[in-house]
């Protein structure tokens, strides 16, 4: 009787000493991925190939062609669109908002990407329209809390190539602000975790 109840002591000790050890490193990571979001824009960027936009979120396709007006890429590949939207409309939409200037742009170095549905879908589209126009550098656009897992799966279906991060913020970013507004805070503890299962099927999925 002794030895049971001692080892069930043992199974007790070492169940509380594994929870506190994954809570240990849950936190770890989650402090990890908060500091790895960018809280700003890098103040100058080398010319790219081409400029890379993930759709889902605001004035990523606003950043996206202000930095292809500038001269910063000569394409921009947008990945995610809408099966529905059509380039005709994409065009009303950009010279509704004012958000290109230069028509002519949109004819010659400007590709719409619809087959993505997620993350790894933009990856996907976005590097076989790349290896279609043998390209090898990116400038990629999307929001800043969105860009570490954005560039996991770049980079893990294609170690090789060349990623400029281009952060975009709705708003100024106040990474404090964000921890305590319930919504905000939702968003990132998705994050963390879509991250971390982006970085497993990485690891064993990927060469």
């Amino acid at each position: 009787m002794e030895n049971a109840v001692f080892s069930f002591r043992i199974i007790q000790r070492s169940l509380v000493t594994f929870f506190l050890l994954v809570v240990f490193l849950w936190i770890t990571g989650f402090a990890s991925f908060l500091r790895s979001i960018p809280i700003h824009t890098p103040d100058d960027i080398v010319k790219s190939d081409a400029i890379i936009v993930l759709t889902g979120g605001s004035r990523r396709l606003e950043v996206g062609t202000t930095l292809l007006e500038n001269d910063k890429a000569d394409l921009l590949f947008v990945s995610g669109v809408n099966e529905k939207v059509t380039r005709s409309d994409m065009l009303n939409l950009l010279d509704e908002q004012k958000i290109l200037k230069n028509d002519k742009l949109f004819n010659c170095c400007i590709t719409l990407g619809y087959t993505a549905e997620d993350t790894r879908g933009n990856a996907k589209e976005s590097l076989k329209w790349m290896r279609d126009n043998s390209l090898s550098s990116i400038i990629l656009v999307t929001s800043n809390y969105h860009m570490q897992r954005a560039y996991s799966e770049f980079k893990s279906q294609n170690p090789n190539i060349k990623i400029t991060k281009y952060p975009v913020f709705n708003g100024k970013f106040r990474l404090l602000s964000w921890l305590i507004h319930p919504k905000k805070f939702t968003l990132l503890f998705l994050e963390y975790h879509k991250l971390i299962l982006t970085n497993l099927r990485a690891y064993c999925c990927y060469p």
